[in-house]
């Protein structure tokens, strides 16, 4: 007796179509822009860490105070995190990446504390 295969739609054997773990285009740049949103997002904690000092100085908190805010930085960190992953599913991740690296990128900046070149840092007026 003779077995009879049947096609499904996106089955590897058909032309035009891809497997889901195939990456289209050039690997390497792939790989360079989730390294670089990466980088970004740990630079972000990195800066925030950095300037919890200077913030507890400023707002007269207790270390305590300021560690709940670090905590709840990383609740919403990890929220949006999860929700984004679900909408990549809906929506496509190559476009909500995309969404989420522009929009952090001009969000960024205008979060950033404003110096002039004349404004001594922090390390610089203890």
């Amino acid at each position: 007796m003779a077995r009879v295969q049947i096609r499904r739609p996106g089955h590897a054997g058909q032309p035009g179509r891809r497997d889901a773990g195939e990456v289209p285009g050039n690997r390497w740049l792939v790989l360079a822009i989730v390294l670089t949103a990466v980088f970004m997002q740990l630079l972000d904690v990195t800066v925030t860490t950095v300037a919890v000092p200077s913030i507890q100085r400023s707002l007269h908190a207790t270390f305590g105070e300021v560690q709940l805010v670090l905590a709840w930085y990383s609740l919403a960190f990890a929220c949006v995190l999860i929700t984004g992953g679900r909408l990549g599913d809906i929506c496509g991740r190559k476009r909500l990446f995309l969404i989420g690296m522009v929009t952090f990128t001009v969000a960024r900046p205008p979060a950033e504390p404003e110096r002039t070149p004349l404004q001594p840092t922090p390390s610089e007026r203890s």
